[in-house]
């Protein structure tokens, strides 16, 4: 299971709420600026990113990530 916390105020959270998948890119220790890119609010936080959809969740992924994971959402919470 995966465990992780979006920000009440993202723009990402719509688009979560309405998905049955998600991805996580795992980033390498020297992507940190994108990390923090993806960190801060943006509208569009995939804008000039490369990126590619993964073939099981049609979810974006990073190009150039150490490893990625695509899931089935099974539960959410709001806290």
């Amino acid at each position: 299971l995966i465990s992780f916390c979006l920000d009440n105020k993202s723009f990402s959270l719509k688009g979560f709420k309405l998905s049955k998948k998600f991805a996580i890119s795992i980033l390498a220790e020297n992507q940190i600026l994108l990390s923090q890119h993806f960190a801060k609010l943006h509208y569009d936080k995939f804008a000039n990113i490369p990126y590619f959809l993964g073939e099981y969740s049609n979810c974006p992924l990073i190009e150039g990530a150490v490893s990625y994971i695509e899931c089935d959402k099974i539960n959410e919470h709001d806290y």
